[in-house]
């Protein structure tokens, strides 16, 4: 039923004659005053890459992207393990509303579980360190 209503709705609205009245000026009127910010934009760009800012600031910007990704920020609130645990971890989530593909067709009911390290693993085990600490390392 709900399938249904939407697309009444939407072509309900589409045929609906539009009308649109001239209701005149109220008020003072200005013309606009700032320059437009994608002209200004173009312009800027423009003169950096005249004067050779803009390679400049586009390494910066490389090198600072670069740096984050090779030693991102640290997570707060984690602390060195003072005793040795394991924890293992299970991704298995249950649906709570039927699955269904482009044509209507359910594939996977509510309730379900699944576990996707089932289907497939991870490609290289995984060991998380912080390169700051040389007893780790």
């Amino acid at each position: 039923m709900r399938r249904l209503i939407f697309p009444f709705l939407f072509s309900l609205f589409l045929s609906s004659p539009g009308s649109a009245r001239d209701l005149g000026v109220f008020g003072e009127t200005f013309e606009i005053m700032e320059k437009d910010l994608l002209e200004h934009i173009k312009a800027r760009l423009f003169q950096m890459r005249q004067d050779g800012s803009l390679e400049f600031e586009s390494n910066k910007i490389k090198e600072k992207i670069l740096s984050n990704v090779k030693t991102p920020q640290a997570v707060s609130g984690i602390k060195h393990a003072e005793t040795e645990r394991i924890f293992k971890y299970d991704p298995t989530i249950e649906l709570t509303q039927d699955l269904s593909d482009h044509k209507g067709q359910v594939f996977a009911r509510k309730g379900d579980r699944f576990n996707p390290l089932e289907t497939m693993t991870l490609s290289k085990p995984l060991l998380f360190i912080v390169v700051d600490d040389k007893k780790q390392i």
